[in-house]
């Protein structure tokens, strides 16, 4: 009996070893896939196209590690959502029909890298590549929805103009071809796309990236700084990028680099923050000047000081966002970081909440009052009640000195209120609008709740021809003093209880 409940110390401990290679393997795995998320080099051909856009004349990049970025969106959001973009709906709609689409950038795309060269004076050329797996006919598909595409010289080059978008105000006259002025410049090959605005210059670049050559120019520092974020833009010239802009925003910045020579360079970006577990933000105004260097730190230190104790008595929200922004002066640059992390979102929410509050207080701070606000009565609330009378207008009632109108029925009347030949030799018609509103709309005495237009479908002869002008096609400044013919008129005069509208 002894020998038989005598623990068996043998076998447990050969267990021991397996559990702790399991352990190794796990942490193993861990730290890989940290060491992916944090530490991973670019990928070769993003490397190589980046040294082939380092031509001499390159004075902007920026890079977004497309792949690492839908990637993170999937683990903290979901699938990306385009509608979430700062875009405009067509470009969100483009943007969803490339990555969900047939086309599957979501999964086929990796690196992105934008690039402004200069390579002549007051000339900027705008070049775009995405680095990838690329099904041709699938992307040309979705694109030829959104542009006008057609093949230029080359076997993968193609002609890309926006493609108008024809509605009924859109001057019928004006085809596709003279709506869209800009041209861009699209390669498409099974690895690599790009989109640039100079033919020519594209091609130079494209050889440069098949013949694997070096960067002509030292992007050193560009490539430190661009290491392991998520997404970064470095302008190398400041006087340089400041000719690639035209009018009045390439004077505002050709004026901002002369005033500030001090700074060589600008660079932002957005990298993972793992101990946070978000995001961190930098920005960093290149210079070697250390004076300036650190005046500069000092100032923009105080003014965070002084801006926090202004904003605590208002929103303490955002006084303690505040606190999150750390200056430091480093050895070539002046730098910005702040830590975006996942309660940022309700923080910013926060605030909104404590600034409308707090324009509703008198003397006191929020956060700082003994107790609960106390109840106000508005004295003079807003009469909602009043649209429910629209419902049923009033019957418009004439002045016996009042001309029979043209047409009437219950609170409406139209009249013909003038006709002319006008400068152009145009027959020129005025017509009048009246409607009947209810107690209290009237100008003097009372709140109006009404909006009102009037629109007028056609203008036909004996024969049911339209005799109105299509003016989808005249020059605003040829009628700029009334609504064009297809829009209506909202210009509207109220008296006595009567609301009048001329087109």
């Amino acid at each position: 009996m002894g020998e038989k409940n005598k623990p068996r110390f043998g076998a447990a401990n050969q267990w021991v070893p397996r559990i702790a290679i399991v352990l190794l393997l796990l942490v193993g795995s861990a730290g890989g896939y940290m060491w992916y998320w944090t530490k991973a080099p670019l990928p070769v051909e993003a490397q190589a196209a980046e040294a082939a856009l380092a031509d001499g004349h390159l004075v902007a990049i920026a890079h977004i590690n497309v792949a690492k970025f839908i990637q993170l969106n999937r683990f903290m959001f979901g699938e990306l959502d385009p509608e979430m973009l700062p875009m405009q709906t067509e470009d969100k709609d483009l943007i969803n029909a490339l990555f969900n689409g047939p086309a599957n950038l979501r999964e086929k795309s990796d690196q992105l890298l934008f690039a402004v060269h200069v390579p002549v004076p007051s000339r900027a050329v705008r070049t775009l590549l995405l680095s990838g797996r690329f099904d041709k006919d699938a992307v040309l598909r979705t694109l030829e929805s959104y542009y006008l595409l057609k093949d230029s010289e080359g076997e993968s080059w193609y002609v890309m103009q926006e493609k108008p978008t024809q509605t009924d105000a859109t001057c019928p006259s004006k085809t596709p071809g003279t709506l869209s002025k800009q041209s861009w410049y699209l390669f498409l090959g099974p690895k690599l796309a790009m989109i640039v605005d100079d033919r020519n210059y594209g091609a130079q670049l494209l050889d440069r990236f098949e013949a694997g050559a070096p960067a002509a120019q030292d992007i050193g520092r560009w490539e430190q700084y661009r290491a392991d974020q998520l997404a970064s833009l470095m302008v190398m010239s400041i006087p340089g990028a400041s000719k690639a802009l035209s009018g009045m925003s390439g004077m505002a910045a050709q004026q901002a680099a002369t005033e500030h020579q001090e700074v060589t360079g600008v660079a932002a970006s957005l990298g993972l923050d793992l101990l946070a577990r978000g995001l961190n933000a930098n920005l960093s105004l290149i210079s070697n000047d250390t004076t300036w260097k650190r005046n500069t730190t000092d100032e923009i230190r105080q003014q965070l000081l002084e801006l926090k104790d202004d904003t605590r008595r208002v929103t303490p929200t955002l006084a303690k966002l505040l606190s999150q922004i750390q200056v430091s002066d480093r050895t070539e640059a002046l730098e910005i970081d702040v830590v975006l992390d996942g309660s940022i979102l309700e923080n910013l929410s926060q605030v909104m909440q404590e600034s409308f509050s707090s324009m509703f207080q008198v003397g006191i701070s929020v956060g700082q009052q003994d107790g609960p606000l106390e109840e106000q009565l508005q004295r003079e609330p807003k009469n909602y009640a009043a649209n429910a009378a629209f419902a049923s207008l009033p019957e418009l009632e004439l002045a016996p000195h009042d001309t029979k109108p043209l047409f009437k029925q219950d609170a409406f009347t139209i009249d013909l209120g003038s006709i002319r030949i006008n400068e152009s030799a145009l027959v020129e018609l005025q017509l009048q609008s009246k409607v009947a509103l209810p107690k209290g709309e009237s100008q003097f005495g009372g709140e109006r709740t009404g909006e009102f237009s009037l629109a007028v479908d056609s203008v036909e002869d004996t024969m049911g021809n339209d005799l109105r002008r299509d003016e989808r096609c005249v020059e605003p400044n040829e009628i700029f003093h009334r609504s064009p013919n297809h829009q209506p008129e909202t210009t509207t005069s109220i008296f006595q209880e009567h609301a009048q509208i001329t087109k």
